[in-house]
């Protein structure tokens, strides 16, 4: 009899272990799968979808900007946001946007709690926040803001400005855009992420050439798009 009480208590402690083990394998799927998905586009937009649905659409389809601007294909291809996922192996969000601990926890307070900066909504009706620098964007890693875009991991072959200055060196006749003649520009003052590239030149050049698809200085404020220089 005693034996028999032994195999039975025996048998729950076998199966209460079974079934720990079972809910924390179940847990550590869930959360490698939540991990994964947490790198996707698809994330952004899921979870973050109040102020995200306007740039999401630029990274996935790319027939608007994040303002709402209709834009044909060679337009769309200026956006970096959509040249990056359509040209380069789908790039993510995430291959760009580097977040660190403190931001992504800073940025799940502002979603839960509304405290966003949204600067209004695009033509579309989808929300749009306040436009950032590159450095904003860089600031918390400890990143200069050159290097949102110059690192090794992208563009690898001209990993400073003065490889940059010395590629475009052909144009300087039609003004090379890389020239730091007028100081150190930020490249989001004219490679845009989720609206139509911006030839700054053209504010005091008007000679200064535009490509297939880019916008003038004044055709981007006509369109309501933010510059910044910082």
């Amino acid at each position: 009899m005693e034996n028999e009480t032994i195999g039975k208590a025996s048998k729950k402690r076998t199966n209460k272990l079974l079934i720990i083990g079972a809910l924390g394998a179940v847990v550590i799927v869930l959360g490698a799968g939540f991990y994964a998905w947490h790198d996707t586009p698809g994330f952004c937009n899921s979870i973050c979808h109040t102020p995200m649905d306007a740039y999401y659409d630029t990274y996935a389809d790319g027939s608007h900007d994040k303002y709402g601007n209709a834009l044909t294909a060679a337009e769309s291809d200026t956006m970096l946001s959509h040249a990056h996922s359509k040209y380069m192996g789908g790039l993510s969000c995430m291959d760009c946007h580097i977040p660190t601990l403190s931001e992504q926890v800073g940025e799940a307070t502002g979603w839960i709690t509304g405290g966003y900066a949204i600067a209004g909504a695009n033509s579309l009706g989808s929300a749009v926040l306040e436009s950032r620098t590159m450095a904003d964007l860089t600031e918390a890693r400890g990143a200069n803001e050159q290097e949102f875009c110059l690192n090794d991991r992208c563009h690898v072959t001209t990993p400073d400005r003065a490889s940059l200055f010395e590629k475009t060196k052909a144009l300087e006749s039609q003004y090379n855009p890389h020239s730091d003649r007028h100081g150190d520009i930020d490249c989001g003052t004219c490679h845009k992420g989720h609206t139509q590239s911006v030839n700054y030149c053209t504010e005091c050049h008007a000679s200064a050439p535009v490509p297939d698809g880019w916008l003038t200085m004044q055709e981007a404020t006509d369109l309501g798009i933010v510059h910044s220089r910082s």
